[in-house]
């Protein structure tokens, strides 16, 4: 669902947020829904002051073991591609927070 792959702030030094909620590194598969609602996780962010997602490639959690060195996925924000790359590659990071819509969780 939108609600588990919408995209926090960027700069995370610890794990969990103002809220207390945990953020996590989000999968490929929770990408590609994010990216398939680009428009509105643009729209959302803007509304709660977040800071926007850039056109550019953005690791995941999901692991490419094709590599001596290991390796992960990562998505194209600007096109919606999936790319492997080894560890030593340079991409961004964005934190992802399980949201609800129950008030009390």
């Amino acid at each position: 669902a939108l609600a588990a792959a919408i995209i926090a702030g960027n700069n995370r030094r610890d794990d969990t947020f103002p809220n207390g909620k945990t953020w996590y590194l989000g999968a490929l598969g929770e990408w590609r829904a994010v990216y398939n609602n680009k428009t509105k996780v643009k729209r959302a962010m803007s509304l709660i002051g977040g800071t926007t997602i850039s056109d550019d490639y953005y690791w995941s959690s999901t692991k490419y073991f094709q590599y001596s060195t290991g390796g992960s996925f990562a998505l194209d924000w600007d096109r919606g591609g999936m790319f492997h790359y080894d560890e030593h590659s340079t991409n961004y990071v964005r934190a992802f927070c399980q949201l609800s819509n129950n008030q009390n969780t």
